[in-house]
């Protein structure tokens, strides 16, 4: 049977309640938490206390009107495929790894190995709830279901973990809990980018903006004077007139034909030189 307090026994009939002092081979020290005994095989995992049951009590993860660690554990299904399509280890297969002696008693321990099967066949180990041997007890694991949450990297585990004593002092207390491991990869790490969303609605065109001001062609001679008004516009005409007053006068005109526009003092072909 389970007593609620650590430092209660059960022998037979009767209840003993141990020292407060030290351990011995019939007292051993109080069980850790599952997540301290995960041994990450894939560099980045972490695991964490996420919802404890520590030796039955209540907690907020436990289903209403359940009062022990099946409820909690049943609540996590023990097989599980993720949103990439990777199967999950179903929980509870062990494997042991050693033999351990203790007072009154000689069995093996394990390791429980999570591991994880891509859609391609690959087979990733994820790591292990590994238990182990001490002089006088044995530190117990077992994983008995687990969930995943994909889309954020998470593995949530089920688990129960206690310290196993000489059996002839009664039960021992224990601590159930789901363990939170975090740093899987996620279906957006892997995701390709999509295409292109539609187009948004298209808004109203707004009203035309002011004209520019165009630049003068006085004389209508095809060339326009776009300096005498700062910014100005030519509008499809030529820039460069450089006497507006005179269609004679413009970058087409000739410095030598006819002749009177030799030494006339003027820049008849709007060069910069005057008869030049």
């Amino acid at each position: 049977m389970r007593m609620t307090h650590p430092n209660v026994r059960c022998i037979g009939a009767a209840v003993v309640l141990l020292a407060e002092v030290g351990f011995s081979a019939a007292n051993p020290p109080d069980p850790i938490r599952a997540a301290d005994m995960f041994v990450p095989a894939v560099e980045g995992l972490t695991a964490s206390d996420f919802c404890v049951n520590p030796n039955g009590t209540s907690t907020w993860c436990r289903p209403p009107g359940i009062n022990d660690i099946f409820g909690m554990t049943n609540s996590v299904q023990k097989l599980k495929t993720d949103a990439l399509g990777a199967i999950y280890l179903e929980a509870g297969t062990r494997t042991a790894i050693g033999e351990c002696a203790i007072p009154g008693l000689t069995a093996p321990y394990f390791e429980t190995v999570l591991r994880r099967w891509g859609r391609d066949g690959s087979v990733q180990v994820l790591g292990v709830f590994r238990e182990e041997c001490f002089p006088t007890y044995i530190r117990r694991v077992s994983v008995d279901g687990f969930d995943v949450d994909t889309v954020n990297g998470v593995l949530y585990v089920a688990t129960s973990s206690s310290n196993q004593g000489d059996p002839t002092e009664g039960s021992y207390p224990y601590i159930s809990e789901i363990v939170r491991i975090t740093g899987l990869t996620t279906v957006l790490d892997i995701a390709p980018e999509g295409p292109p969303g539609p187009a948004g609605p298209q808004e109203p065109i707004g009203p035309p903006g002011p004209l520019l001001t165009p630049c003068p062609d006085s004389d209508a001679d095809g060339f326009r004077d776009c300096v005498t008004i700062p910014g100005c516009f030519p509008y499809g005409g030529a820039c460069g007139d450089c006497n507006d007053a005179d269609p004679t006068i413009n970058p087409r005109g000739s410095e030598t034909t006819p002749k009177s526009n030799r030494h006339d003092g003027k820049d008849n072909d709007c060069n910069g030189v005057i008869d030049g």
